[in-house]
């Protein structure tokens, strides 16, 4: 993999940010139904 610049990196932590957020919202939408 390439080197990668400071705007990739910055969209690519936003990407991995807003995947948790979904993750976690999932996980308690989850566990509030069951």
């Amino acid at each position: 993999m390439g080197a990668m610049s400071e705007t990739e990196m910055e969209r690519f932590k936003e990407v991995i940010a807003f995947r948790k957020q979904i993750d976690y919202e999932v996980t308690k939408s989850n566990k509030l139904r069951f």
